[in-house]
């Protein structure tokens, strides 16, 4: 958004000023947002939303594939359509303060752990799977692989071909017995594998 240093330095300076220690996203409730979109140097207001997100969706990343491709984009389009001239700086604060607000509602529904809805989500991203095994289904799909992957996810999967394989193939094998997806498409198998070896790598490095 700007030339670091001093930039650097005034979102430090802020941060202090509004009482933060370590910045986290889930300060921004509604009190903050607005102390933020009421600030009067809106340049430095921007800088702190971007860092705020920008340091949320790293931490969405680590476990969900889906969100955090998600809000990397929606992010990217914010700051470039600034850096082009085409928002203004007000503009943006907007925009991300919405993005912030998306990102807070992005949790999971009761009855999901952030795993199981990290794969819910994969799972959902193919239309004709939610039109017909239904919600319900998709869901107990999510605990099923949520809870096979994390019982064998070990260090082995970092360092043992032979274990990585074992792995996606018993994904591939729940997938297939539940008939997912029904419309066969290459993409949907490959976007849960992609959560499934993002969720494993994050375990084995956990728990060596």
């Amino acid at each position: 958004m700007g030339a670091k240093g001093v930039l650097v330095e005034g979102v430090q300076d802020l941060y202090r000023t509004l009482g933060l220690e370590k910045p986290d996203i889930s300060v921004l409730d509604e009190s903050f947002l607005q102390q933020i979109s009421e600030m009067a140097t809106k340049n430095l207001a921007a800088e702190l939303l971007q860092r705020l997100i920008e340091d949320e969706v790293k931490a969405r990343s680590r476990k969900n594939v889906v969100q955090a491709k998600e809000f990397t984009k929606k992010l990217e389009e914010a700051i470039n359509k600034y850096r082009n001239r085409a928002l203004t700086t007000v503009q943006v604060i907007e925009e991300l303060i919405q993005l912030a607000r998306e990102i807070n509602e992005a949790k999971p529904p009761e009855g999901l752990t952030d795993e199981e809805f990290a794969f819910y989500q994969a799972l959902v991203q193919n239309e004709s799977a939610v039109r017909e095994l239904g919600h319900p289904t998709l869901r107990a799909l999510a605990h099923e692989l949520t809870d096979k992957l994390q019982k064998s996810a070990t260090i082995n999967w970092q360092t043992r071909k032979s274990a990585r394989a074992e792995m996606m193939a018993m994904i591939k094998v729940s997938l297939a017995r539940h008939r997912y997806p029904p419309d066969a498409k290459k993409e949907a198998v490959d976007r849960v594998v992609e959560q499934a070896e993002l969720l494993a790598d994050n375990w084995a490095f956990e728990h060596p």
